[in-house]
């Protein structure tokens, strides 16, 4: 709120506003000196591991699908902001990556539910890629739900 008593307050007042406009007019890239993990290191191989969607769609078709937990944990922080992103040897194999909500007391944890489609005698490779504000552990495991 601005006064109308005090002249140095007013001053300073319209200097922070004007500093403050001078910032939103300069381009930044949000978060870019945050990122710390970009590309999977889990392992130097072309792919991460493997999985065969080997629950059926239709009793007669090849079709098939199954579902990946995927689960990174800070290293370093309390507070981990992620994004995971899924290279697979099939094209179509992927639909989407669901985040899943976790509680406030597993901050430094983020899990992504997974589903995957392919046919059911082929397996499919994955290479995983965390966006992190942190270094973290990654592991995955078939949803047996």
């Amino acid at each position: 709120m601005i006064s109308r008593i005090d002249k140095d307050s007013l001053i300073t007042q319209i200097a922070d506003i004007q500093r403050e406009m001078h910032d939103e007019k300069t381009r930044q890239f949000v978060g870019s000196n945050q990122i710390v993990m970009k590309l999977s290191e889990m392992s130097s191989s072309t792919w991460d591991f493997s999985i065969h969607p080997h629950r059926a769609e239709q009793s007669f078709s090849e079709a098939g699908w199954n579902v990946v937990l995927v689960t990174a944990k800070a290293k370093n922080s309390n507070n981990l902001v992620a994004d995971l992103a899924i290279r697979t040897s099939t094209k179509d194999a992927l639909t989407r990556i669901i985040d899943i909500p976790l509680p406030p007391a597993q901050s430094n944890t983020k899990k992504w539910f997974v589903p995957v489609f392919g046919k059911r005698v082929v397996p499919i490779l994955f290479k995983l890629q965390i966006i992190a504000n942190d270094e973290c552990d990654v592991s995955w495991e078939e949803y047996q739900g």
